[in-house]
């Protein structure tokens, strides 16, 4: 049955919001000059879909396989204990019966299978910010496919550009297509695929591409990527996906690298205000950042402190309880040996039950000289 969540969530992603979102971060970002449409770094990672290995159905029969003897005879529970051993279970033959668009994969390659997406992202080497995002199904060229995409959607510009990435990408193909699109391909040998032997391939990056100043630079900003990545699966809970689907775990991907723009920007902005210029004196311009509002600086109010007193009965204890900054509650305590009697008044959001208090100790002031703490001083309670 369609909630209020799903039917925004629909609407959302009908509207296309995250993109927009993510478009407006980049232009606030590109009209106070933070980005670099120069130099760039791609690189992929894993998202672990929303679906188990049990969804995982041959495609042509998707039904549920009988439970095994684990469950004991008679078992009719919706979670049977299932056993693939033996089993040859590949993309081709079976399917996610929960989200069909994910796809079986590891990222080693003796590591443990699951269900996910590949995720991809170009950042820009001066500040690290994400400019593109990109999600689709893994596979053997997933990576290289989706980075071509990514850079064929920049804005084109004569002057050549240059593009970071790890091992991964070191594919002929790739950087003969990355070289078509005037991108000078910086990245990483892979010296383990790739080895001196006879009938081996060697690697696409040489000398002529390493022993330039550049590709140094590129191959120590690219490692600011996974920053991003760290940011991405620990804050923005990508960790384990809570959506179904290419096109929701797209738009959730571009807001949350939207959302992590947002939070590299901010120390950029304080960082601009503590270089700010200085002026023909010598002194520094009372000017604020461009990144932050023209607005005058806010003065906290003082928050009101209130003393409560309590008669104290013989042989027993009284305690006040109250949270930090506001009267909102107040809990008295009475303890016994093994009893305990518990008092407990709350008050609303405004202050009229205060106002008579404090009538009464303004009353009171005007006849008071000297130094008194306290309103059981000023009230002689």
């Amino acid at each position: 049955m369609p909630t209020v969540f799903s039917k925004n969530r629909d609407r959302l992603l009908e509207g296309n919001i995250a993109e927009a979102f993510f478009n407006a971060v980049l232009a606030l970002a590109n009209q106070h000059q933070l980005l670099s449409h120069e130099d760039f770094t791609v690189d992929g990672t894993l998202l672990e879909a929303w679906a188990s290995h049990k969804s995982f159905r041959p495609k042509a029969d998707p039904t549920p396989p009988p439970p095994s003897a684990d469950d004991g005879p008679g078992y009719a529970g919706r979670n049977p204990s299932l056993n693939f051993r033996g089993e040859t279970r590949s993309n081709t033959t079976h399917e996610s019966v929960t989200d069909p668009d994910s796809r079986l994969t590891r990222k080693t390659h003796h590591g443990a299978a699951f269900l996910g997406y590949q995720a991809s992202v170009l950042m820009e080497n001066r500040h690290g910010l994400v400019v593109q995002t990109d999600v689709r199904a893994p596979g053997g060229h997933a990576e290289c496919d989706a980075a071509l995409e990514m850079l064929t959607l920049l804005e084109p510009t004569r002057r050549r550009r240059t593009l970071g990435a790890d091992k991964g990408y070191d594919q002929p193909d790739f950087i003969a297509d990355a070289r078509t699109l005037r991108f000078t391909t910086h990245v990483s040998p892979n010296a383990h695929r790739y080895r001196r032997r006879r009938g081996k391939q060697q690697s696409a990056v040489d000398g002529r591409t390493t022993r330039h100043a550049g590709y140094t630079i590129s191959q120590r900003k690219r490692k600011s990527i996974e920053q991003g990545f760290g940011w991405q699966k620990c804050v923005g809970g990508l960790r384990k996906l809570h959506q179904r689907g290419r096109d929701r775990v797209a738009w959730l991907f571009a807001f949350t690298s939207a959302a992590y723009n947002l939070v590299r920007i901010h120390p950029l902005g304080a960082r601009m205000m503590g270089a700010m210029a200085r002026d023909g004196s010598g002194h520094r311009n009372r000017g604020r950042s461009a990144i932050t509002r023209d607005r005058p600086p806010r003065t906290r109010r003082p928050i009101p402190s209130f003393h409560f007193v309590f008669q104290r009965p013989a042989n027993s204890q009284a305690h006040s309880i109250r949270l930090p900054g506001f009267v909102i509650g107040a809990e008295i305590i009475f303890g016994m040996p093994d009893q305990r009697l518990t008092i407990r008044h709350d008050s609303g959001s405004s202050a009229k039950p205060y106002v008579d208090g404090a009538v009464l100790a303004i009353r009171k002031v005007r006849t008071l000289t000297g130094l008194h703490r306290g309103l059981d001083a000023v009230l002689d309670l």
